[in-house]
């Protein structure tokens, strides 16, 4: 008769398997691997039997022991109650790349050759859409998305940072001019300080800061689509200086002339000031821009 080959093993018709051939070592093999698995139970077993003896016979001093180790693997928590609180990292590329990794290296040589302060820009982006079939190149349109940035810009302050719980700031009332981001090494909080890129107002601006607005719908519509704006000194006659419109405006559409004749969406950017990634330093300022952008949101 033939042997009955061990599941997983095709059978040749016409060979035999003799005794101590292929059909005796599979068992051998699987032997072996079950031996070694019990040992490795068993140690397991015996391990977590004693530690069990152990607990019933001093559960006390287990408790004990445990509170003791809890507490002190514990001591920088409790003392940070005291102080400044545990330091922690809300930086991606620091929690998600390690810092021996070439992406890393790479960073720092960019950040000291482009950004040697290590700062980093909150944006913040308010969008206006047009009613159905309509357009936001229009005056009272652009003068209202003004008029709110105004509002958030003189009027918007926090006094509270809420992050789970709220606790007051340090100053204890911000506005946007002590959150809103300059050039780099402007120290001032001067309100006309603030960078405005991020909307389309600078295309309206006239040179000394003041936005024009009383416009009509037709030089709206020349500005945007030539992409040259009300200043003359920053955008000459028959220069090459042009303002990018499809960085603010979005929805665009135009005539079968190629003509601009729409845009269904306008886009209002509030940067607030770049923070470093050193947590300890700028701690103060990190909360209020947060506190300001919390506000914004609201």
């Amino acid at each position: 008769p033939f042997a009955v080959p061990p599941r997983g093993i095709a059978a040749i018709p016409g060979d035999r398997c003799l005794p101590g051939s292929c059909s005796s070592r599979m068992p051998r093999c699987t032997g072996l691997q079950v031996r070694a698995s019990q040992a490795v139970h068993r140690r397991f077993y015996s391990v977590f039997a004693a530690w069990g003896r152990l607990l019933s016979r001093r559960p006390w001093l287990i408790i004990l022991v445990s509170l003791c180790a809890a507490v002190l693997a514990s001591t920088k928590l409790l003392l940070s109650f005291g102080g400044d609180g545990l330091p922690y990292q809300s930086n991606g590329d620091k929690l998600w790349v390690p810092e021996d990794a070439e992406a890393s290296k790479d960073q720092e040589s960019f950040d000291a050759a482009f950004n040697p302060t290590g700062a980093f820009t909150r944006q913040n982006f308010v969008y206006f859409l047009a009613t159905s079939g309509g357009t936001v190149l229009t005056a009272p349109i652009l003068q209202e998305v003004y008029r709110f940035r105004e509002l958030a810009r003189r009027n918007l302050t926090a006094t509270d940072i809420c992050d789970g719980g709220c606790s007051p700031l340090t100053p204890s009332a911000v506005g946007y001019s002590e959150v809103c981001d300059r050039a780099a090494g402007d120290a001032s909080s001067e309100l006309s300080q603030c960078l405005t890129y991020g909307s389309a107002f600078p295309l309206f601006e006239d040179g000394s800061g003041n936005v024009v607005l009383d416009l009509t719908d037709a030089e709206i519509l020349e500005m945007v689509e030539s992409g040259t704006g009300v200043a003359g000194s920053l955008y000459p006659p028959g220069g090459n200086v042009t303002f990018d419109v499809r960085r603010v405006f979005g929805g665009l559409e135009y005539d079968g002339a190629g003509k601009l004749v729409s845009a269904k969406a306008v886009k209002l950017g509030l940067p607030l000031e770049g923070y470093k990634s050193s947590v300890d330093a700028v701690k103060d300022q990190l909360e209020a821009a947060t506190a300001w952008e919390g506000q914004l949101n609201l």
